[in-house]
């Protein structure tokens, strides 16, 4: 990326990674001219690891601030796991995980209508809070070893799922 010098810039989604691995990995990129900043500061994401107890969610938070980064995440609101969070969910998230600078929600389940529902309630709930919210954008997701695919096109409502 560096050598096209394109300015496309790029954050850092650390899924699956140890809890030690995240001070590494954010001072590894946060220097790095494609590195997606936000208020001058490295973005961080992640999917999920916020842990059934929400602690591992609260460590990640403090430890992506401790390395100065700007945290994003997408957890499950729990216990009520839901691809498709509804206010309720929002509220939860937002109470479980304070310390986190916004919230990423990934939206690849349900119809494009479910999806931009869940899209609208998540962003008021978090832009209301003055925090971040980036929502994702999957016309088409293909889950780990290809066993889970989801495929949506707006104007043909018959192609709806595509694979085995």
């Amino acid at each position: 990326m560096r050598q096209l010098g394109t300015g496309f810039h790029l954050f850092v989604s650390a899924d699956g990674a140890a809890l030690d691995e995240i001070p590494d990995i954010v001072r590894t990129l946060k220097n790095h001219p494609n590195q997606f900043r936000y208020n001058g500061k490295p973005v961080l994401s992640t999917f999920a690891g916020e842990g059934f107890d929400k602690i591992a969610g609260r460590e990640r938070a403090r430890i992506a601030h401790e390395e100065d980064a700007v945290f994003v995440p997408y957890f499950y609101p729990r216990p009520n796991i839901t691809e498709l969070p509804k206010a309720e969910h929002a509220a939860q998230l937002a109470r479980d995980f304070p310390d986190v600078d916004g919230y990423f929600y990934f939206g690849a389940a349900g119809t494009g209508e479910q999806i931009a529902e869940s899209t609208s309630v998540l962003a008021r709930q978090w832009l209301g809070m003055g925090k971040i919210f980036m929502a994702g954008i999957t016309p088409y997701y293909r889950a780990n070893g290809g066993h889970f695919r989801r495929m949506r096109e707006a104007t043909r409502p018959s192609l709806t799922r595509t694979g085995p």
